[in-house]
């Protein structure tokens, strides 16, 4: 519960602090919203859509912007999976390498996102993952 209510407060935290976010939708049905911290860091937080009545497991994580011009921009990132409502929740490492393309001139608030991913699981193997979505900025 410490960690519940820590979690709460360091998102509800820096979203007072600043004030723009992204709303995402990605395949593996993840959906994910993100916050800049800051001109070249950024957070992430994802749930999974098909496994919220089995256990609660979610992703946190943090991306740094290597190139960021105005129609694309590349991030590298480090991130954690875990089960919220366990104690020992964390299940993997997350190395994420992002490119988000901003294809319309007239509509820069969406922008499309692809996220090759090396998963590191604690108890079994390490993985690729590959994540194609979708960005709307609010």
């Amino acid at each position: 519960m410490k960690k519940l209510i820590f979690i709460c407060y360091l998102f509800l935290a820096t979203l007072n602090s600043f004030g723009q976010f992204k709303i995402s939708a990605y395949t593996e049905n993840y959906f994910g919203l993100e916050l800049n911290l800051s001109k070249k860091i950024s957070t992430e937080l994802r749930f999974k859509a098909n496994n919220i009545g089995e256990e609660f497991r979610n992703e946190t994580i943090v991306f740094y912007d290597l190139f960021n011009k105005s129609y694309y921009q590349f991030k590298l990132g480090l991130g954690v999976d875990y089960r919220l409502f366990e104690p020992d929740g964390l299940d993997s490492f997350i190395f994420p390498f992002q490119f988000e393309i901003k294809p319309f001139e007239k509509y820069k608030f969406i922008s499309f996102v692809f996220e090759p991913s090396i998963v590191s699981e604690l108890e079994s193997n390490t993985y690729f993952r590959s994540l194609i979505g979708i960005k709307i900025e609010l």
